[in-house]
């Protein structure tokens, strides 16, 4: 059984779900909004699925990355131009296009050349709006001699059964850690 939800977790999950309902009212504004009209229940049903699913093969192969320094797996469910967008470090940034899949080759080879390694814990919730999954999670591991935690939200884009989309949200973790990647 999990404990209770403290406050200052409670409001980081509360800032997380507020960026994520914000991302998908935005993708839902430049895509048309979020089904076309011709869109039936099912299909939509079926959609989310899709996304699920994708999704889900996506986080256990970015956790498996982060726990081993292997994130071949992960690389390979990769479309070849994507977006990608990290909020902090050498990686800070949102950049699309191939551009948005080199840089998303480059932080995770980053982290696994430095011998960083990351336990994800399961995910908390998985979150689908149209083709975005919205996964938040608790991580913890070492970065050198930092001793790394965190309330994270990443949000995947999945089309065709590719990832074209990776945003990462943090939450709950020591400024200086932040500031000094």
């Amino acid at each position: 059984m999990r404990p209770y939800l403290s406050v200052p977790l409670l409001s980081t999950l509360l800032s997380i779900l507020l960026s994520t309902l914000l991302l998908a009212a935005c993708a839902s504004s430049t895509a048309g909004g979020p089904e076309a009209p011709s869109e039936t229940a099912a299909s939509a049903s079926d959609r989310d699925a899709r996304v699920r699913a994708v999704a889900g093969r996506a986080y256990e192969a970015f956790a498996q990355g982060w726990a081993s320094g292997d994130f071949a797996a992960y690389l390979a469910m990769l479309a070849p131009e994507m977006e990608f967008s990290f909020p902090a470090g050498a990686h800070r940034g949102h950049v699309t296009g191939a551009e948005g899949h080199r840089r998303m080759v480059a932080k995770v080879r980053d982290h696994s050349d430095a011998g960083q390694r990351l336990t994800l814990e399961p995910p908390i919730a998985l979150m689908i709006d149209g083709d975005w999954a919205s996964v938040l999670f608790e991580s913890h591991g070492t970065f050198g001699d930092y001793q790394y935690r965190a309330h994270n939200l990443i949000a995947f884009r999945v089309e065709e059964g590719r990832i074209t989309g990776f945003r990462e949200f943090l939450g709950d973790v020591d400024p200086a850690f932040v500031c000094g990647q």
